[in-house]
């Protein structure tokens, strides 16, 4: 090994002592080693200070200007001048033949990290990249790895002194104080102390961050490695990082106030807290809040705009009155009270509305029956079972489908007596097939679910005539699956699930992060020409029947005939949603559901009244979306259309 040494020796005189230090670097390879040594002069004597270093003492008879040259260098204990080490050369390229970290998240946000598997490196600076949080949040991470195998590890540097400590107890958590934060397996146990079924895993265990942290940023490490917790990387010939073909990535994680102001910036009226009073002062961060929409005398509330206090020009979020409660109360998400705020009430004359809203409310259930009714026959009935996944477990039990507390509650259970039903577990589900169905409008459902590995939970929409699918279309208005806080939308059709598969053109699924253990209203506005998908009054994606007639003709868009609703609490098995945990009960939960139609019909048809029973045609439709056998004079569905019988 050759080494290149440089010193520096630095000095200053101030009044009657002389400060000087010495920097002594010596270049080894590509890496650099640096050695600090500080001294001060006193008059007459030099007293020297380092780490590496016994203390030296240098006696000069009464010297008051002094250029002190001292070169001392030294090769033992070297300290890495690079902060933040990596036992490896941080350009260093992973050369394994098929493993590659796509991305990681951070409570729903995502960052990408490769996209190809030709820039794979080992190391990743992404520090421009910024995770929020607040101090004693609970936060979840995850890692995007192919193909799935190798271990994941989080680090904050909590000192902010450019290394990471990782330390874990005997009993296999983590060290208090240590910079280690969680683990998927380290020597067969998670972070949480639990020994794992599998090594294979980069399922992490939520953890907390340090309520000790101060606003600020602060290095994040992520780490993909094998059953080791050095935050530099595992070095050993067998298992090292590299030969696995893991990764780490750093980023910022910024660490705001608790607390956020919101303000209220209304005309007409005025937005209050939950409880009726002037908004307070603040609110907790990533808390939702529950405000009140006040009008003036004659005045209501038609909509609420929420704005970011640094950007007043785009709204974070509208609201509108079909998600505002009858008596003006509404909750802000979460995951949207993560900035000061401003909201902005549009308050109109109560005369208005009707030329305000196009929409009218068709179909409403608040589920407003005792504790332990069955959900009203007038409009649900219990789906069948069949082989597909989401069905497979369907049972008539009371246990999984029920009202408890004003709410519809659904199920997965344990199946504990399997002598009348030989199936491991038991699953609820509700529809309105043959109760209510309808052609365009606007659905929205309240609903939130529970977490847990095999979770499969859905609310959505299926065509009333569905002799195979999904040739006359699939509707997907929510769905979420596992541990996820990921909300997914998506369309079928014969265009998109028929092989050549067209699931691009246009892309036929969305999905957003969202905290879908928490209460949210899953909107979907459908006309005859798109469906639009919305979260909270938010827009989160839209699908649109095409122009092409070659498209059309391979059953692009389908979605022109009655659909019902149905809800369900399934369990997954393995091919999307994680195999069900057999011994755990899953639930969710439904506050409501309602549709609204437009109230004034556009360039409907006159057609002849006619008897579809006596001409074999049974596809007339009231606007409820019921059938109708015997037509009087009114307004019917058609074939997807809407005509008028004289």
């Amino acid at each position: 090994m050759t080494s290149q040494i440089r010193c520096i020796s630095i000095h200053s005189q101030m009044r009657n002592s002389l400060r000087t230090e010495v920097s002594c670097k010596t270049t080894v390879g590509n890496n650099f080693i640096t050695f600090l040594i500080s001294g001060t002069v006193y008059n007459d004597r030099i007293q020297s200070r380092s780490s590496l270093f016994t203390s030296y003492i240098f006696t000069m008879n009464r010297i008051k200007q002094v250029l002190l040259l001292l070169t001392l260098c030294v090769m033992a204990s070297p300290v890495w001048a690079d902060r933040y080490p990596v036992n490896f050369d941080k350009d260093a390229m992973n050369t394994h033949q098929d493993r590659i970290l796509k991305s990681i998240s951070f409570n729903g946000k995502s960052i990408t990290v490769s996209s190809s598997m030709e820039n794979r490196r080992m190391y990743y600076d992404l520090t421009a990249q910024v995770f929020q949080a607040i101090a004693g949040q609970e936060v979840k991470v995850k890692f995007n790895f192919s193909p799935g195998w190798m271990n994941g590890y989080v680090y904050i540097d909590q000192g902010n002194d450019g290394k990471f400590s990782a330390d874990v107890t005997s009993n296999h958590l983590i060290q208090e104080g240590s910079d280690l934060m969680s683990f998927s397996n380290y020597n067969g146990y998670n972070s949480l102390g639990k020994k794992n079924a599998t090594t294979n895993t980069l399922a992490m265990p939520s953890f907390t961050i340090p309520v000790s942290l101060t606003p600020g940023d602060y290095r994040m490490r992520f780490k993909v490695d094998w059953s080791n917790i050095d935050p530099g990387g595992r070095v050993d010939a067998s298992n090292s990082i590299i030969k696995n073909g893991g990764a780490i990535v750093d980023v910022t994680l910024r660490i705001l106030p608790a607390q956020v102001t919101v303000s209220d910036h209304s005309i007409g009226g005025r937005i209050l807290d939950g409880e009726g009073t002037t908004l307070q002062d603040s609110y907790p961060r990533y808390q939702a809040i529950t405000i009140k929409a006040d009008p003036d005398a004659g005045y209501l509330c038609k909509e609420i705009r929420m704005y970011a206090s640094t950007d007043c020009n785009k709204p974070l979020a509208v609201f509108d009155w079909h998600v505002i409660g009858t008596d003006g109360t509404f909750t802000i998400p979460a995951q949207l009270v993560k900035d000061n705020l401003i909201l902005s009430g549009t308050f109109i004359k109560e005369k208005e509305k009707d030329a305000e809203d196009p929409y009218q409310l068709v179909f409403i259930d608040e589920f407003n029956l005792p504790d332990g009714s069955q959900p009203d026959p007038t409009y649900w009935a219990r789906s069948k079972r069949t082989s597909a996944v989401w069905s497979r477990y369907i049972s008539d039990s009371k246990d999984v489908v029920f009202i408890k507390d004003h709410q519809l509650v659904l199920r997965a259970i344990p199946n504990i007596d399997r002598s009348k039903d030989n199936i491991p577990m038991l699953t609820g589900s509700v529809d309105t097939w043959n109760h209510y169905s309808f052609t365009y409008g606007l659905v929205e459902i309240r609903m939130k679910t529970t977490h847990h590995q095999g979770n499969f939970p859905a609310a959505w929409m299926m065509p009333t005539i569905n002799k195979e699918w999904p040739y006359h279309g699939e509707i997907d208005i929510f769905e979420t699956i596992d541990n996820q806080d990921m909300a997914y939308h998506t369309v079928h059709s014969q265009w998109t699930d028929i092989k050549p598969y067209h699931r691009s053109q246009p892309v036929n699924g969305f999905y957003e992060p969202q905290r879908v253990e928490d209460w949210h209203v899953y909107g979907l506005q459908w006309t005859s020409d798109s469906i639009i998908w919305y979260v909270d009054g938010i827009r989160t994606g839209s699908y649109a029947r095409s122009t092409d007639a070659t498209a059309i003709a391979g059953g692009q868009w389908p979605y022109t005939t009655p659909f019902f609703i149905r809800l369900n609490q399934s369990v997954g098995a393995g091919t999307w949603a994680a195999q069900a945990d057999t011994t755990f009960t899953y639930e969710s939960r439904v506050d409501w559901v309602k549709v609204y139609q437009l109230k004034t019909p556009s360039s409907i048809p006159s057609v002849t009244a006619a008897s579809p029973s006596s001409s074999g045609d049974a596809s007339y439709y009231d606007l409820l979306g019921r059938r109708v056998k015997h037509l009087s004079p009114g307004i019917y569905i058609h074939h997807g259309k809407k005509v008028m019988v004289k």
